[in-house]
């Protein structure tokens, strides 16, 4: 029996990332913001009033470590980006990846779900990390529906 594999080779931009960082921020993350905005406020507002601080301030220094808090989040896949090209091969195995001399590989297992977005697959991962296909990967629109179809029964098989 042969073994479906696909083969691609893209270049991603930061744009891309910041995209799919906005729709899952909407999603979930924002219930991780808000919880981080709140925990890192309460503990600024206590710090400021036990270092007598007015009440008015204690609020306000504890407003603006809250923000530079949550501001430092959506930065982390921003710099962590890698824009020279990738190559991508996606198996029954999973999904292995290369860019330059840097390789690493993903059981299906560590995919928490695989989604189409305007022509592009994403692989959102159980860690939070994602693969962000884009459209320009594929040779045609047949092969990104192929991709999407084998990697969701894959990812449900893991279930």
């Amino acid at each position: 029996m042969s073994q479906t594999t696909f083969s691609l080779d893209y270049a991603s931009k930061r744009s891309e990332v910041w995209r799919w960082y906005w729709k899952r921020w909407q999603e979930v993350l924002w219930k991780l913001h808000l919880l981080l905005f709140l925990v890192v406020a309460g503990v600024a507002d206590t710090v400021a009033t036990w270092a007598g601080q007015l009440p008015a301030m204690s609020l306000v220094i504890a407003a603006l470590c809250g923000v530079v808090a949550i501001g430092f989040l959506p930065l982390y896949p921003l710099v962590m980006f890698k824009p020279k090209r990738r190559h991508l091969n996606i198996n029954e195995n999973g999904i292995s990846t290369s860019i330059a001399s840097k390789a690493a590989s993903r059981n299906w297992s560590e995919v928490a779900s695989v989604i189409a977005d305007d022509g592009s697959v994403i692989f959102n991962m159980k860690n939070g990390n994602a693969f962000i296909v884009p459209a320009r990967a594929f040779t045609s629109r047949r092969e990104a529906e192929a991709l999407l179809d084998f990697s969701r029964r894959a990812v449900s098989q893991q279930g």
